[in-house]
């Protein structure tokens, strides 16, 4: 997990335009006194699935973008940078995202809504990130006690 943590931190710093849009990019929760704009990133839900071939990591993530601007000017500017341009390689979406130890399959947002508490501009927005396991160690684990189990019948 601390692999995909690092894999989304290191998107983030390559992005420089995003990293000029705000003012942190935080993993779960951000500190007290952070300056607004920023982002808070978390996993939401993790789903391992197991076939005969591979071994999936399937993820929600969670993106809030924080902002205390008057008009949601200002946010939503950011939630194009994080959506980014898919040609370019900017932003989140469809991005081939670098994990040690795993390939990205697919990252695809599957939702955004935008609202205001408190004087504060809140943007959620979820990711579904499919991955496999690049190792063999897990996949040939997987096989060899698949088939010892087909071998008891």
């Amino acid at each position: 997990m601390n692999d995909l943590f690092t894999g989304l931190y290191d998107k983030y710093i390559a992005d420089t335009a995003l990293v000029a849009a705000i003012t942190g990019f935080y993993n779960t929760e951000a500190p007290p006194k952070a300056v607004f704009p920023y982002i808070v990133f978390q996993m939401i839900i993790n789903t391992p699935d197991l076939d005969s071939s591979n071994n999936w990591e399937n993820y929600t993530l969670q993106f809030n973008i924080f902002d205390n601007s008057r008009s949601a000017d200002t946010i939503g500017a950011i939630y194009e940078l994080l959506k980014g341009d898919t040609a370019s390689g900017t932003g989140f979406d469809y991005f081939d995202l670098i994990v040690d130890n795993y390939t990205t399959v697919a990252m695809v947002r599957q939702s955004a809504r935008l609202l205001r508490v408190d004087k504060i501009w809140q943007y959620n927005v979820l990711y579904e990130l499919l991955s496999t396991y690049t190792g063999e160690v897990a996949t040939a684990q997987y096989c060899g006690n698949f088939y010892n189990l087909l071998g008891i019948y």
